[in-house]
């Protein structure tokens, strides 16, 4: 996965810039982008309104109850049916409710050169977060923070030490940079100069 590195914050994109920069590497590489917001649900939601109408997702799935005007709705219950389907970007809201089947689900029927987009709380208190989904499980004598608790403390532990392969912004902080990709274009392993061979073979039957 695409991640970035912490700059000083007077030479960043800002955050509709570094989202493009990191698509564009991602399809240039052949990697999906992972992007973690972590902050307050307004300021999450907020950043992607201005971001995701510029990035150029056809296909791109909201898994959460809070979706701008004109972005594909998946509930929650229903994410594993992405398995074996191929989406140019994934936004899951875990502030509706951080459902770890669908995470996995939807996370995996990314393609290369997507961009997934995880909006969460502050990671320092994530695990105290009375979330919807955990919540449900929840059986007394069992607070919701004793069955979610753990999972979402191991989960922000593992985000915040992730050095390359998510890229962190966290509200009030300074905003990473990420820099351009100048390699050869990645295509996959059965394409030559970006056609399959049928292609180049009707191609050269035609020439």
């Amino acid at each position: 996965s695409e991640g970035c590195r912490v700059m000083s914050s007077d030479i960043s994109p800002g955050t509709t810039g570094l989202l493009h920069i990191l698509t564009a590497n991602a399809r240039q590489r052949g990697h999906r982008a992972a992007v973690v917001l972590s902050g307050d649900r307004k300021w999450a939601l907020s950043q992607l309104e201005n971001a995701l109408p510029s990035l150029g997702l056809k296909r791109l799935l909201w898994l959460g109850d809070a979706v701008p005007a004109g972005v594909a709705v998946l509930a929650n219950s229903v994410g594993h049916r992405q398995l074996g389907q191929e989406l140019d970007g994934v936004v899951l809201d875990a502030y509706a409710g951080f459902d770890a089947e669908a995470f996995g689900a939807v996370a995996g029927a990314v393609r290369a050169g997507g961009l997934f987009l995880l909006l969460v709380p502050p990671l320092t208190h994530w695990r105290d977060y009375p979330d919807p989904q955990h919540a449900r499980l929840a059986v007394t004598p069992l607070s919701f923070r004793e069955v979610s608790g753990r999972f979402l403390q191991r989960l922000a532990t593992v985000i915040e030490r992730s050095s390359s392969g998510v890229c962190l912004l966290r509200q009030g902080e300074t905003l990473p940079e990420v820099v351009a990709f100048d390699g050869a274009p990645w295509h996959p392993s059965w394409l030559v100069d970006g056609v399959t061979a049928g292609q180049r073979l009707a191609i050269e039957a035609i020439g």
